[in-house]
């Protein structure tokens, strides 16, 4: 179709549409159907291949019209969302608390801190806690012993695996088989 077809499309300023949907009230619905090149339907009406009329006349929207309502959708939306900006949220936020910094008044704070650093590294130790030789299981116990007690709560029972692990294999098989 050619860009003159769609500049020039009747029904910008509304007459000629009239006309049609007065004449397809009258009609039984099967005029101005498309049909094959040069063929006709129904009682003898246009078909698009026949019509002078431009195609884009043929019961669809113009290109203009279409551009003109996206325009007012573009308007519209652009409209809403700054409103939106320009009011307060629906629900409130408390405010940010301000960092305290520390004036030796208390001391539990750093202690606190300190201690979960201490746990932090309890934990890493038992991670790579092995016994290198086997003379030394008495070392070996009483340092994971000392580990457990810098964890604080844990205890031993939660721990044992970790001492398990740290064992070499043949300590290991004499315990599966001593129960």
């Amino acid at each position: 179709m050619a860009p003159q077809q769609l500049l020039n499309c009747p029904g910008e300023d509304g007459e000629e549409e009239e006309e049609n949907s007065v004449e397809e009230e009258e009609s039984d619905g099967t005029e101005g159907v498309p049909g094959p090149v040069g063929a006709s339907q129904g009682t003898g009406g246009p078909t698009l291949a026949q019509s002078n009329q431009p195609v884009c006349h043929q019961s669809e929207p113009s290109i203009l019209a279409i551009m003109h309502q996206m325009t007012q959708i573009k308007a519209n939306l652009q409209a809403a969302s700054s409103s939106e900006a320009s009011r307060p949220p629906a629900f409130k936020t408390p405010p940010m608390k301000t960092p305290e910094c520390f004036d030796r008044t208390q001391p539990f704070k750093v202690r606190s801190f300190f201690w979960s650093y201490e746990v932090r590294n309890a934990e890493a130790e038992l991670d790579s806690l092995r016994m290198k030789e086997i003379g030394h299981v008495s070392l070996y116990i009483a340092y994971f012993k000392n580990l457990v007690s810098r964890i604080g709560d844990w205890g031993g029972r939660a721990l044992i695996h970790h001492f398990r692990r740290g064992l070499p294999s043949r300590i290991l098989d004499q315990l599966a088989t001593n129960p």
